[in-house]
């Protein structure tokens, strides 16, 4: 299996500091268990264009998480709640 990193914009890496340590946890765990997913085409994920660059968006509880993909694993470029 290949290395899988998660990668967070500044930007992300703030939202995410925001939280809860829990929270935190929580959304780490969600994407160390993804890599299989991820690197296919998989229907789980939203996926919209921006700046061309295609993201995608998935769903953990009331939060979305929108990613690029990348060659060592994911790109996080926002964390926010559906309240947002």
């Amino acid at each position: 299996m290949r290395q899988f990193q998660i990668i967070f914009t500044p930007v992300a890496a703030a939202e995410l500091g925001k939280m809860p340590k829990d929270l935190q946890l929580n959304i780490l765990g969600e994407f160390r268990g993804l890599p299989q997913q991820v690197y296919q085409d998989d229907e789980s994920f939203g996926r919209l264009e921006r700046d061309g660059r295609i993201l995608h968006r998935y769903r953990l509880g009331d939060y979305r998480i929108y990613f690029e993909k990348h060659e060592l694993g994911v790109l996080i470029h926002r964390i926010l709640s559906r309240n947002t």
